[in-house]
């Protein structure tokens, strides 16, 4: 018994998609030394319609778009990772001996598949990391299982292949979110230091309305994640609908802290549609009481000398919000 595909192949340059339902977005990466570096990005906007609820509806709009998103960047690699939602895989954090490596991991994960996964694992795409010796028993290792079913990453990676690229790697959106967070400079009190840190994702959708989702960070990892619902707003963040955007990110605060004994959030970031329209920040942090700042992946990576001579700093600053889960994904780039 032998799985058809590993999610991820190692690749020297990479470029990230992230596709929501209201736009392509795109960043290509390359390793610089012991940096990454962006070579180039793009964003288009997708159709109404052509995903609804984290499923493609039109492989013709997106592909079209993706296309576009490509002429634009005119990115020197062909090699591709994407994000699936993270309601179409499964990710399980596992114990085994320290002593094992890869190949004996996996022979591990294909043995008690059946216990692992509610679908059998010769139906499955998968990887896994492990995440070093475990701090109370230094015998044992961590190990992170993503896995996702061939029926659901197919809609995805088809249309990557259908505008002309290499699906190298496919991962989890809330892990790529994780990664780009963890190179993040953040503009917030000293005081806020590697703590429990919320990350809020603003996606403007269909009819004018504004949905949000909180994630929550500890540690380097997402441990919980809620979507606030979306209510209608104007086509941009105006000054008007930020007590809309306050009152979802509260309820979604709420219900995390509802869930039990958990770590207090002592930061928010701001990520998505319009996160960096100005005066936003500030009025959340108000209504929200907590510390809140725009989230700049971008700014805490190099540029490539084409990139930095083109881009205006008031473009780069307002996209650098939008491309958070594409700059997670680039950075996958090989080591």
């Amino acid at each position: 018994m032998k799985p058809s595909m590993r999610l991820f192949k190692a690749s020297k340059s990479l470029i990230g998609i992230d596709i929501t339902s209201s736009a392509v977005k795109l960043l290509e990466s390359r390793k610089r030394r012991d940096t990454c570096q962006i070579e180039s990005y793009a964003i288009r906007p997708l159709s109404k319609g052509a995903v609804v609820d984290g499923r493609v509806q039109s492989a013709d709009d997106v592909t079209h778009a993706l296309v576009q998103a490509l002429d634009d960047a005119r990115p020197a690699t062909r090699n591709a990772a994407i994000a699936l939602p993270a309601r179409m895989a499964i990710t399980k954090t596992l114990t085994f001996p320290l002593e094992l490596n890869e190949q004996e991991i996996e022979e591990r994960l294909l043995v008690e598949s059946d216990r692992l996964l509610p679908f059998p694992f010769t139906d499955v795409a998968f990887d896994f990391v492990s995440l070093g010796a475990m701090p109370d028993a230094p015998h044992l290792q961590q190990v992170m299982l993503v896995a996702a079913r061939h029926q659901d990453l197919w809609s995805w990676t088809d249309v990557v292949v259908r505008a002309g690229l290499e699906p190298v790697a496919v991962d989890v959106k809330t892990l790529a979110l994780a990664r780009a967070f963890s190179a993040l400079k953040l503009a917030l009190p000293s005081n806020a230091g590697p703590a429990c840190a919320g990350l809020v994702e603003i996606t403007l959708g269909e009819e004018g309305k504004a949905a949000i989702t909180l994630y929550v960070l500890h540690d380097g990892q997402v441990i919980y994640t809620q979507e606030g619902g979306s209510k209608r707003i104007k086509a941009t963040v105006s000054a008007c609908c930020f007590t809309s955007l306050a009152q979802q990110i509260n309820r979604a605060l709420r219900l995390y802290y509802a869930t039990g004994k958990v770590p207090e959030i002592a930061y928010l970031v701001l990520v998505g549609d319009e996160a960096s329209a100005p005066g936003l920040a500030a009025h959340l942090a108000r209504a929200c009481g907590v510390d809140v700042a725009p989230g700049d992946p971008l700014g805490a990576m190099g540029l490539s000398s084409r990139l930095a001579k083109r881009l205006a700093p008031e473009a780069l600053a307002d996209d650098s919000t939008r491309l958070m889960a594409a700059c997670g994904l680039a950075m996958r780039v090989a080591p």
